[in-house]
């Protein structure tokens, strides 16, 4: 067996950098840059109103003077330039072009306004009040997202905002859940003795959305020599990663292993002294990346969030590699042995770290309370409260 950190990092070591595409930005939703992105235009374009007030000149400002309005000017419309005299001023919008000669806006609800005259009684307003210079936000040419940033809902309205309509981002790769088990049964169907209601497809499916990643094919197969090894060739054969679910420990039934040793996949790594998921398998083909993760519910997704996320991350040059950690005191003291990782679920709530009963790999009731894990090294042994660990936030 090999360390967590050992078996991470020939996780990452094996990334393969996906192909590039050309996509429009109302469908690349969580895709990942391929490329740094710069900005075609100064945003604003132009001067803008930060608030529906009236502009002013303020070189002709005379104090408790009344003005009155000589222009108006609505978000949308287009006026160059103006002369204003003093006693005069330009009713203005928010986000309409603050034409040439006007210097300072008054917002209107601090607008006096007496028979049909404007004044203005808290003296002279300061020098480009409420007004948001052309290219405050934005310069021509500035580099405004980099490769390897994730579209966000905010980054494609910046983008979006400045003109910008299609970018690259790194191809979806195709992705296929085998799971195996004469066990299992599909929910909705009835449930006969003996049997279990399959749902590792489940997790990671819904894993993989929230990343943003498709799944393009689901089986499930029984603990057969022959059913498995054509389900397995033909999942080598025609998908990028291929996530198998049960089978790769070393019981009389565990037959995935061995089958994908028979069809010529390279094993990378094979059981890692970590709690859950220590039979966790990992191999690849010229073509195809395969993750082996024990059938425990738990140890599914343990290993998902641990192994494949990063890999995953890694193939699109992420900015970031697999789930965002902090470091926080351990709430209490742990009972556990030197020489596995343990992977805890955990709860972490208003900056507090709480950990979560029912740790066994087979149990799930716990990790759908949890919203982190926390990570004790292989080293540690019954560590105290207090003790700082890593807790990874999914």
């Amino acid at each position: 067996m090999i360390s967590v950190t050992h078996a991470l990092e020939k996780v990452i070591q094996q990334a393969r950098i996906w192909r590039i595409q050309e996509r429009s930005l109302s469908e690349a939703l969580h895709n990942t840059l391929a490329h740094d992105v710069f900005s075609p235009m100064d945003w604003p374009t132009h001067p803008q109103a930060a608030m529906d007030g009236y502009g002013l000149c303020r070189a002709q400002w005379k104090s408790n003077a009344a003005f009155m309005v000589k222009h108006v000017v609505s978000a949308g419309d287009y006026l160059s330039s103006v002369q204003l005299q003093s006693g005069e001023a330009v009713r203005i919008f928010t986000g309409a072009m603050v034409p040439e000669g006007v210097d300072t806006i008054i917002q209107q609800e601090h607008i006096r306004s007496e028979n049909g005259l404007l004044y203005w009684p808290d003296g002279c307003p300061p020098l480009g009040q409420h007004i948001r210079p052309a290219a405050s936000q934005t310069q021509q040419g500035e580099q405004v997202a980099s490769k390897g940033d994730v579209l966000t809902p905010a980054r494609c309205a910046f983008l979006s905002g400045l003109g910008i309509e299609r970018v690259a981002v790194f191809e979806q790769p195709r992705i296929a859940i085998v799971c195996t088990g004469s066990e299992l049964t599909p929910p909705g169907t009835e449930l006969l003795p003996g049997k279990i209601y399959e749902s590792n497809s489940m997790a990671l499916k819904q894993a993989l959305l929230a990343r943003g990643m498709a799944v393009n094919e689901i089986v499930l197969v029984s603990d057969d020599d022959v059913n498995i090894e054509q389900t397995l060739q033909r999942v080598l054969d025609n998908f990028d990663v291929a996530l198998i679910t049960g089978g790769v420990s070393v019981g009389d039934y565990d037959l995935v292993v061995p089958t994908l040793t028979r069809l010529g996949v390279e094993t990378v790594l094979h059981n890692v002294k970590q709690k859950p998921g220590k039979p966790f398998y990992f191999g690849r083909t010229n073509t195809s990346t395969i993750f082996g993760l024990p059938g425990n519910p738990a140890s599914v997704l343990t290993c998902f969030y641990m192994y494949t996320l990063p890999f995953l991350d890694a193939c699109e040059q992420r900015t970031q590699y697999g789930l965002p950690y902090f470091i926080l005191p351990l709430p209490t003291s742990y009972p556990k042995k030197a020489g596995l990782t343990h992977f805890v679920r955990a709860k972490v709530a208003g900056g507090t770290l709480s950990i979560l009963p029912h740790q066994e790999s087979y149990k799930m009731n716990s990790f759908a309370e949890a919203n982190a894990m926390v990570v004790l090294d292989e080293e540690l042994e019954n560590p105290s409260e207090g003790t700082l660990v890593h807790v990874y936030c999914f």
